[in-house]
C-alpha cells in the first residue's frame, strides 16, 4: 500500500504540473503573442516574465519534490490570481468557464500538496532522511 501511495503522489505531482510547464514553455516560444494577450488583461511584460518563472520554476520544483509545500502554495495563489485577473468572478462564455474551473481544480490539487507534502519519492523526503540520519549519528 505504501508504494501505491508514493506512486500516486508522484503521478499526481506530474499531472498537476503538466498544464503549467506546457504553459510556461509556450509563453517562451510565443512570447509576442502572449505579451499582447496578457496586455488585454492589464498584465505588463515584466509580469508575464514573472508568470513564466512561476510556471516553470514551480513545475520543476514540484516535479523534483523539492520545497514542495512552498512551490505548491505559490502555484495555488498564482492560479487563483490568474482566474480573477483574466476571467473575474463570473467568467463569460463556456470556454472561459471551463478554463477558470480547470485552474481552480489545479489550485485545489496544489493545496493538497501544501497539506500533505510531496511523498516519499521526492527530494524533500530524501533530504529529510539524510538530515535525520545525520542527527542520529
Amino acid at each position: 500500500m505504501h508504494q501505491a501511495h508514493n506512486a500516486a503522489t508522484l503521478l499526481g505531482r506530474i499531472f498537476l504540473i503538466a498544464l503549467y510547464a506546457w504553459s510556461g514553455i509556450s509563453k517562451i516560444g510565443h512570447f509576442g503573442f502572449f505579451e499582447h494577450y496578457a496586455a488585454t488583461g492589464g498584465v505588463s511584460g515584466p509580469l508575464l516574465i514573472a508568470s513564466i518563472v512561476i510556471e516553470l520554476g514551480g513545475s520543476l520544483l514540484l516535479l523534483a519534490g523539492y520545497r514542495t509545500r512552498i512551490a505548491a502554495l505559490i502555484l495555488a495563489v498564482y492560479s487563483v490570481a490568474a482566474i480573477l485577473l483574466f476571467y473575474g468572478i463570473h467568467p463569460a462564455g463556456l470556454q472561459a468557464q471551463i478554463i477558470a474551473f480547470a485552474e481552480l481544480a489545479a489550485a485545489g490539487g496544489f493545496l493538497v500538496l501544501v497539506g500533505s507534502g510531496a511523498g516519499d519519492w521526492s527530494l524533500d523526503a530524501l533530504l529529510a532522511r539524510r538530515h535525520a540520519k545525520g542527527k542520529a549519528a
